[in-house]
Formats: C-alpha cells, structure tokens, sequence
C-alpha cells in the first residue's frame, strides 16, 4: 500500500460483517475510513507510532538494498516517513541494486547527443534521457482567475498561495475551490475531505441565492488566522522537516 509497510487487511469478523446483508456501504465505507485515520499519530513528531514507522521504513529500505548496501546512506531521505509522499514506490529499490543498473552520482557536465557527460569526464550512452524537474508547490491554476480590481490569482498567490480552509481566498469573490491549498491530507480518507469540502461550497451558493447576494468573499483577517493556526500546528509535525 502508500505506506509502504503492508497491503491493507480486513480481518475475518470485518469479512463477516461486509457480507451481512443489512449491513450497507456506509458501514462498509466507515470502518475503512476508520482504520485509515488512526494512522494519524504518524504525522506528529516523537509520538511511537511515528518512531514506529520511521524504524519501519529504515530496516524496510536496508532489507530491499542488501546487495548493495552502500547504496542506503545514499538515499535515505533527511526527513520522516510522511513529510513528502513515500516514494519510490514498491520495485524502484529493488530494480535500482540490480547488476544491469548503474546509480550514478556524479553531477552532469554537459548533455551531448550520445548521452551525458559527468564531471569526471566519462560519458554515460543513453538511449532515453528523463529530466525530473520538480515542482513549485504555490503555484496558482493553469488557467486565468480575476478578483476584485483586476487583480489576478497569479499574482494574489506569487509568494504564498494563502487561503481559508483550503476552499477560499479573498479578494476573489465568488471563488470557491476543491482540493486547494491545505486541502489534502497525509492520512486517512481524501474522499471525506472532498465531500465535506463540497458540502460547505454548497451551503455558501445556497445562501447567495436564497438571499439574492450578489457576491461573498472571505475576509483578509480570516485568511491570516487561518495561516496561523496552520503554521503553528505544522512545527509539531513531520511536514514541517
């Protein structure tokens, strides 16, 4: 699974209970989403479900890198399981030690049209070569959004891609989003938080138009409380490494 430790499995009263037919999706959807955020623990520094795991992932990464060993002071990452989504997934440790792949450090030199040169001078053939670039975490959507004034969301979240409850920002009046900044989640279930974050978007268009409102946006001081509390929540968890 993403955790990498174990595929999930139902236990066999779990099993029964599925198969019982006045038990129905909701009941079925409740214990999985259950079982998925008690592993909420992992996210917060210094409690023993997070040591657990990082022991876990530790003694996971020597095991898959036995025939190459050196290779895990090579890439154990600077952070805990968690702090960024847990890649590489199953397969990637196991193909990089074997006697067909070469893991390679030195930095490149120069990209020549029979491969890559590092700065040791040799040249490494490639048939395909793949740039992974990474990514700008705040960056807005790929499509132009206005606000008040002209103003654009480009420009609204050039430094920091501010918002309230991951669904809104202000001076965009109208502006409701799903799946936004702080909108994910590093456990549980992300279907939960679509549909509870649908369900608010719902209630404020619900409002506009009952009570023919011409426009609702989110106050600035709401924005800034909001980060706050964010910000200060995050320093005791594995994101903030």
């Amino acid at each position: 699974g993403e955790w990498g430790l174990q595929e999930f499995d139902f236990k066999p009263e779990q099993i029964e209970k599925f198969k019982a037919d006045h038990i129905g999706w909701r009941d079925f959807r409740m214990d999985v989403e259950a079982d998925a955020n008690n592993i909420h623990a992992v996210t917060i520094k210094g409690t023993p479900m997070q040591k657990g795991a990082q022991m876990a992932f530790d003694k996971g990464m020597k095991d898959r890198l036995q025939k190459k060993p050196e290779y895990y002071d090579w890439l154990k990452p600077g952070f805990s399981p968690g702090c960024r989504r847990l890649t590489p997934g199953p397969g990637f440790l196991e193909a990089l030690v074997e006697d067909n792949v070469d893991y390679v450090r030195d930095r490149i030199q120069k990209i020549v049209p029979e491969g890559v040169v590092t700065e040791d001078g040799k040249l490494h053939e490639l048939d395909v070569l793949c740039c992974a670039t990474g990514f700008y975490a705040s960056t807005a959507p790929p499509f132009p959004v206005t606000g008040i004034d002209g103003k654009a969301l480009n420009d609204h979240w050039h430094d920091r891609a501010t918002n309230y409850m991951s669904l809104a920002t202000d001076q965009f009046p109208n502006y409701f989003i799903m799946l936004g900044p702080n909108g994910a989640i590093g456990e549980g279930s992300l279907t939960m938080m679509i549909e509870t974050t649908g369900d608010y978007i719902m209630k404020a268009i619900r409002k506009i138009q009952k009570e023919n409102i011409k426009s609702m946006s989110i106050k600035p001081e709401r924005v800034r409380d909001f980060l706050q509390y964010c910000d200060t929540y995050f320093k005791g968890t594995v994101y903030s490494e």
